[in-house]
């Protein structure tokens, strides 16, 4: 159960709410949905605003779905289109165009799968694993900084909660599918 000392903050702009017990998992589920956007625009925010990898510019991938495609890859390995369109919740046309780009950059490539030679395999190349990296470490340090702001008593409570956040995003995840590492 989660408890709050009572207080306002502010979870969205324009919208303060009052943090006491938490009641139910409707409450807990609003407050989540309320941060969420949130958490991504600080995130957005620590990579100058947009989701850009500097290592690859002006080549490298600049639209949150590439990195977001890039993103899936790095943590589950490689994909068909058709995995991909799932776990991105785009449509496989979408992906396709992506992928397309981010091979362009020599981001991701391309290549049979072992098994069927009709379909196709998307991975990251050692470039795409690099630029991920830059980016994932663009987005830690942003958030880093964000905490050091805060009590140590806030960085506790978020650190308990993590554990509770992992399970609750294992959930959705297929069983053969890596840890999320948060990026």
């Amino acid at each position: 159960m989660l408890t709050f000392t009572r207080r306002t903050v502010r979870v969205a702009p324009h919208v303060p709410r009052i943090l006491t017990d938490l009641h139910t998992t409707h409450d807990l589920a609003t407050i989540f949905i309320d941060l969420i956007p949130g958490l991504h625009e600080l995130l957005r925010q620590g990579t100058g605003g947009k989701p850009h990898l500097e290592s690859l510019r002006p080549s490298g991938p600049d639209v949150p779905g590439q990195i977001r495609i890039m993103r899936v890859l790095r943590q589950r390995g490689p994909l068909t289109m058709q995995e991909l369109a799932t776990a991105t919740d785009v449509s496989a046309p979408t992906v396709s165009g992506i992928v397309k780009r981010l091979a362009a950059q020599e981001v991701v490539a391309r290549r049979p799968h072992e098994e069927d030679g009709r379909v196709v395999l998307v991975d990251l190349t050692p470039a795409g694993r690099a630029a991920m990296e830059v980016f994932r470490e663009s987005r830690i340090d942003a958030l880093q900084a964000r905490l050091a702001i805060l009590d140590p008593e806030d960085r506790d409570a978020i650190s308990n909660a993590l554990p509770a956040l992992q399970r609750l995003f294992d959930m959705n995840r297929p069983a053969d599918a890596t840890r999320c590492e948060c990026s």
